[in-house]
């Protein structure tokens, strides 16, 4: 196979070895990079960074679901992955992840539930929502976590 050289960019001397069968692929100069630069602004309808995010994030949501749907590639891992998860118990369709009766000693002088006792409850409904997602002991134990930072 015969080989050319091309010049990554204008401002560098980096060389690189293209087949013969991409003898019509562009010089990656200067020029090039603010073409597609200049079109990628012109495409995103000058939505703000945070804007294309979002956009791209709900556009590979789209496309996992599809996948899913159709039993392919990604899609198949997914619905693998979500038959191994344990059926969510929704009453009045919320789901329910901690049902308890708050203690007497968790409350204020006013009878309502003590802050630092909220931050228990939400560790309590944590660690359940994330054995219904597959996230548990078991998981842990294969080197995977989760935790919060503040």
């Amino acid at each position: 196979m015969a080989t050319r050289l091309r010049s990554r960019s204008a401002s560098s001397s980096a060389i690189e070895r293209w087949p013969d069968w991409a003898s019509d692929v562009p010089d990656l100069d200067d020029d090039l990079v603010a073409a597609v630069a200049g079109q990628s602004d012109a495409q995103s309808g000058h939505l703000s960074i945070a804007e294309l995010e979002a956009l791209r994030d709900r556009n590979l949501v789209a496309i996992l679901r599809a996948l899913k749907g159709q039993g392919s590639a990604a899609g198949a891992l997914i619905a693998e992955h979500e038959s191994t998860l344990p059926a969510p118990s929704p009453a009045h369709g919320v789901l329910t992840t901690v049902d308890r009766t708050i203690p007497h000693d968790w409350t204020d002088y006013n009878g309502h539930m003590n802050e630092a006792h909220y931050i228990e409850a939400s560790a309590q409904a944590t660690d359940r929502f994330m054995e219904m997602i597959g996230a548990d002991a078991a998981s842990v134990e294969a080197g995977g976590s989760y935790f919060t930072v503040e």
